[in-house]
């Protein structure tokens, strides 16, 4: 990921299209494809039925993945993967499930190939106590959950947290 070009992360807006709005969002992607990408895209495909079997909902697959960077001072506001506006495109409506593969982990001390800060927070819709779930990364672990939960990436602090990101649409 290191090696590859990187653009600045865009977010999608009704009759605006792509646009940088680093007011909400601060991070990187790897704009190339590769080797590594149809690897990790066959992969993530491979899970599809588990997916669906979890979520109890049906799913044609993923769209392509993005390879994300988070430098230190990168974050993501409290955002939404899904939304029903018509105004959105079709693949921001047709989205069912995020999946997000941490590359390398979180610690809480600066440590050579980890990050610290970056936590993936998904906020609660029901009325517990703590409203926010706090997902602290690990080498290979992949995380998924409704497209339409709000979640954030919290700033990190310290090193570049490493992520792929996923979104699996609706079956036709």
């Amino acid at each position: 990921m290191d090696a590859g070009p990187l653009c600045a992360a865009t977010l999608r807006e009704p009759g605006r299209g792509d646009i940088a709005a680093e007011h909400r969002r601060r991070a990187d992607y790897l704009a190339k494809s590769s080797e590594t990408q149809a690897l990790v895209a066959r992969r993530l495909t491979a899970i599809t039925a588990d997916l669906a079997a979890h979520f109890d909902v049906w799913l044609s697959g993923p769209q392509p993945p993005q390879f994300l960077r988070y430098s230190r001072g990168c974050y993501f506001r409290p955002h939404q993967d899904r939304s029903d506006d018509p105004g959105h495109a079709a693949d921001i409506r047709s989205r069912r499930i995020t999946a997000v593969l941490f590359l390398n982990g979180q610690t809480p001390l600066p440590s050579d190939g980890s990050y610290c800060g970056g936590d993936l927070r998904l906020f609660r819709a029901d009325d517990h106590p703590d409203p926010t779930l706090c997902i602290a990364g690990e080498t290979g672990m992949l995380v998924a959950f409704a497209s339409a939960v709000v979640h954030e990436v919290r700033p990190v602090t310290w090193g570049v947290r490493r992520t792929v990101a996923a979104w699996y649409v609706d079956a036709p």
